[in-house]
């Protein structure tokens, strides 16, 4: 029962290596079951179920080991509970699982176990999901703070565009968009969709499926129906002109018998797309949330599989791939039983694009690509679906104001040249965790401790993440990055200046300033700070302070160039600086 819950909520069952099946042979009778899930027998006192345990947990392979008891007539529960403590002691980063079944039989196992603060449940189930939980909670701390690819560096989507088919909708007092219209926002942002031909008549519906090419499908087109499909407003594989004028007619007399209130403008007509996977992306607007993006497995069978996961913008790849790791479909994506895989790149950078979309115009309520059509070779929207709050068209929306998570400031940057060296001045993201390293790496000695007040013996993951990964609700990062230019192909940074915003009093920061030994004395920390000044002045701060060794005297001019007041530190070694805005 706990192997089959496991597998179905996506867990798989660990293989044991011939170094843990060697212990296991030594440790277990010969009619006790080695393989995963390991069977003790009946008989099992406390020792052996300890060494099973103990051999399991020593398995690299073995993310964690599940202890199931029922009680037999040679069981010893308590001293099963006692011995398992000391297991699981020898691994603090482990976790070993139990579930006693039994009650009173059990009851003394289990008060140990708990007062142990061993993890223990009623039933082998309620263990297993508890277990999965962990796993997910690891996952997402993992993927929130993954070293994600660049987020598109050359997208520049057509937001004027988007703006004009968003004012003409609601200056004729409409919340939906048509398909065309849909398809148009999406073309906007470099998602890809199917060329569509709107017809008015039989004739036009033939001679438009003539030109695009047979099959074709024909769908209604009408601003008050969303979805097609329930009216009977959907003909595909349509392989000759006569039918297509047939179709015509048969789909706009059933959309009139279902949806007499509907405005019918016609049909649109569109090649039959083949090959690929169908799936879904979409987001809905929740009135304390937010937007959220869902994605899964698409096609008319979106209700009925329900294979979907949800997550909030703004997305960067990395997010957008665990999106789709989460998922059934996603396993089909990436090449099940020997098929091709489809680009998972592309389908990620759609999903990033469509995070954009919803990240630059709050007034979007719902929408839906559906079908998504991806294949090896590139995606496609075949179908889309955008709603609006015509209200919010024309209203003035602090950026990012309608997020669950803090945006990305992209307000943030400044250029200027540092002699012949282009500059550019903008907000840090995880995407500059290489060029951080990079950085820090190449500090010497002395900035290095003048900038963390002693020696970076190791630049550990936790620091990186710390120092990338900003929560900008809390805090301010600007990097210099020198460009790339001629046949310089890399950027390089060349500082950061960062400000952590107290959170008991949001008037007050803490800054911190580096910049590589190369280019110190450039006016490069000058404009770090004027820049970072300026940001914490938007963000209304009124006094900002820092802590300078009192073995800098260079930056303590530096800071008091700036307008600083050098005040005495907690410490004798240690000036602290302050400059009220």
């Amino acid at each position: 029962m706990a192997s089959d819950r496991l597998l179905q909520l996506g867990g798989e069952l660990a293989e044991l290596s011939p170094e843990t099946d060697a212990k296991l042979r030594e440790v277990l009778p010969p009619y006790a079951a080695r393989g995963n899930p390991v069977d003790v027998a009946g008989d099992a006192d406390a020792q052996r179920y300890a060494a099973a345990a103990q051999a399991l947990m020593d398995d690299a392979n073995c993310d964690g080991v599940l202890a199931i008891l029922t009680p037999q007539a040679m069981s010893d529960p308590t001293g099963t509970a006692q011995a398992l403590v000391e297991v699981a002691r020898t691994h603090q980063l482990k976790p070993l699982l139990t579930s006693f079944m039994g009650e009173i039989k059990v009851a003394e196992g289990v008060r140990i176990l708990r007062a142990a603060h061993v993890p223990t449940f009623a039933t082998p189930e309620d263990a297993v999901r508890a277990y999965m939980y962990m796993y997910q909670y690891t996952r997402n701390l993992a993927n929130l703070y993954e070293t994600p690819a660049d987020i598109l560096p050359e997208f520049e989507p057509d937001r004027q565009r988007v703006k004009d088919i968003f004012l003409q909708a609601a200056h004729e007092g409409r919340s939906i968009l048509s398909e065309v219209e849909a398809k148009e926002v999406l073309e906007a942002y470099q998602i890809p969709s199917v060329p569509t031909v709107v017809a008015t008549t039989p004739e036009e519906c033939a001679a438009a499926a003539e030109r695009i090419g047979f099959p074709v499908a024909i769908k209604i087109y009408s601003h008050d129906i969303t979805h097609k499909s329930d009216v009977g407003g959907i003909a595909l594989n349509v392989r000759s002109a006569a039918e297509a004028a047939n179709q015509f007619t048969k789909i706009t007399e059933r959309v009139r018998e279902a949806r007499p209130d509907a405005t019918l403008l016609g049909v649109t007509v569109q090649a039959m797309s083949r090959g690929g996977y169908e799936v879904i992306l979409g987001s809905k607007k929740d009135p304390t949330f937010g937007p959220a993006i869902m994605f899964g497995m698409g096609g008319t069978g979106v209700e009925l599989y329900r294979d979907v996961v949800v997550d909030f913008p703004p997305l960067n790849q990395a997010l957008a791939e665990s999106m789709i790791e989460n998922t059934k479909v996603g396993k089909l994506l990436a090449g099940y039983r020997g098929k091709e895989p489809v680009d998972m790149v592309a389908l990620q950078q759609a999903m990033v694009k469509l995070s954009y979309l919803l990240v630059d115009f709050p007034e979007i309520v719902e929408m839906d690509i559906n079908p998504l059509q991806v294949r090896p070779d590139g995606l496609c929207a075949l179908d889309a679906r955008v709603v609006i709050e015509p209200r919010d068209v024309r209203k003035i929306i602090l950026p990012g104001s309608h997020l669950m998570i803090s945006m990305y400031p992209s307000k943030y940057q400044w250029r200027f040249q540092a002699g012949d060296e282009p500059v550019l001045i903008r907000a840090i993201r995880p995407e500059d965790e290489p060029l951080w390293i990079e950085m820090i790496e190449s500090l010497s000695p002395e900035t290095a401790e003048y900038r963390f007040f002693g020696p970076v013996k190791e630049i550990s993951r936790a620091m990186v993440v710390r120092y990338c990964h900003i929560d900008y609700d809390r805090e301010i990062a600007l990097c210099a990055i020198r460009e790339p230019k001629g046949r310089r192909k890399k950027p390089l940074m060349l500082g950061v200046a960062r400000l952590s915003i107290e959170t008991a009093d949001p008037e007050e920061g803490e800054f911190a300033i580096v910049v590589r030994d190369a280019y110190q004395r450039r006016g490069i920390g000058t404009r770090l700070m004027e820049a970072l000044i300026q940001a914490a002045r938007e963000r209304h701060v009124r006094e900002i302070t820092g802590h300078v060794l009192a073995a800098n005297p260079g930056m303590l001019r530096f800071a008091e160039n700036l307008g600083f007041e050098i005040l005495p530190g907690e410490e004798p070694e240690v000036r602290k600086v302050v400059l009220r805005l």
